[in-house]
């Protein structure tokens, strides 16, 4: 008779994954997927042929029973169900958590992008403010230049905030640079995307500054 143990070990992590609706590549031995625990570009979800995974971005670790717990808000009985291990109908409570646990990652990870857009975004204004503060040279220049002495401290200050995602008052600098036009990233991610040229613009202040 199967244990327990054996059968949570059993489960086929990459098609758990992929009937929760996330997408899992296959290297070598082993298999990767984007961790739906928070917000990456880059597959950094491990799931080895032990019946476990982990994640080198969150630090997450754990088995497939685990991984619903986690991903649904699920009690450990609920998990086993879901996997399919135990049987029993999925109570109208349990399919109001799960709704709530998807509905509270998206919003986490809408968050954790618009932060890394903010972050983006503002590291390319604070070099353009200081490449024009480099190049004053007249006392007109200096006076035209007057409120940008004024802003850089603030970017670089909500720079320092947003960079620590855990701070509490990140929140707050977000919130406050809501009306701030976000520079599209995407690019960066593109395979041909040229880099040297990038930085070619980005240390000259050319960087497109709307999404």
């Amino acid at each position: 008779m199967t244990t327990l143990t054996q059968q949570i070990k059993n489960i086929d992590l990459p098609a758990l994954l992929e009937s929760e609706g996330i997408e899992v590549t296959k290297k070598g031995s082993k298999y990767f997927a984007c961790c739906p625990n928070h917000n990456e570009k880059t597959a950094s979800f491990c799931i080895y042929s032990d019946g476990h995974a982990k994640c080198f971005g969150c630090g997450w670790y754990g088995d497939g029973v685990d991984f619903l717990q986690e991903l649904h808000g699920l009690t450990f009985k609920e998990a086993l169900q879901r996997a399919g291990i135990q049987p029993g109908p999925m109570t109208a409570d349990m399919r109001k958590r799960i709704a709530g646990a998807e509905r509270k990652r998206k919003e986490k990870q809408a968050s954790e992008q618009r932060r890394r857009d903010l972050l983006y975004t503002l590291a390319v204004e604070i070099r353009r403010i200081r490449k024009l503060i480099a190049n004053i040279e007249t006392t007109e220049d200096m006076e035209s230049a007057a409120e940008l002495f004024h802003r850089l401290p603030y970017l670089e200050h909500c720079w320092d905030i947003l960079f620590d995602s855990d701070r509490q008052d990140a929140k707050a600098v977000m919130d406050a640079l809501k009306g701030l036009k976000l520079i599209n990233r995407k690019p960066l991610f593109k395979p041909d995307f040229d880099y040297r040229q990038w930085l070619r613009d980005f240390e000259n202040g050319r960087i497109n500054r709307a999404i």
